[in-house]
């Protein structure tokens, strides 16, 4: 339906992104992360996680983010920490 299709929610410090695949996540970071940059800002890489919702079966399958060079680490529905 719309597969490039890019949302961001942003509160304060926070940011979600919600895109529709992988590549999309990817670019989007990447531009925010450059953006940031221009202002002295950094993202904490222990801070950064993603979480998967998908209509079809995806557990048990890995998928593995890295983005230059910052592996970001998957986090299961309700376990995030509060």
């Amino acid at each position: 339906m719309y597969p490039n299709l890019k949302q961001a929610c942003v509160y304060a410090d926070d940011v979600v992104l919600v895109t529709r695949n992988k590549q999309a996540l990817i670019n989007t970071f990447q531009k925010i992360k450059r953006e940031a940059e221009k202002y002295g800002l950094t993202i904490n890489k222990n801070k950064t996680k993603y979480m998967r919702h998908s209509r079809t079966q995806t557990s048990g399958k890995e998928m593995e983010i890295e983005i230059e060079g910052m592996k970001i680490e998957e986090v299961r529905p309700n376990t995030l920490e509060q």
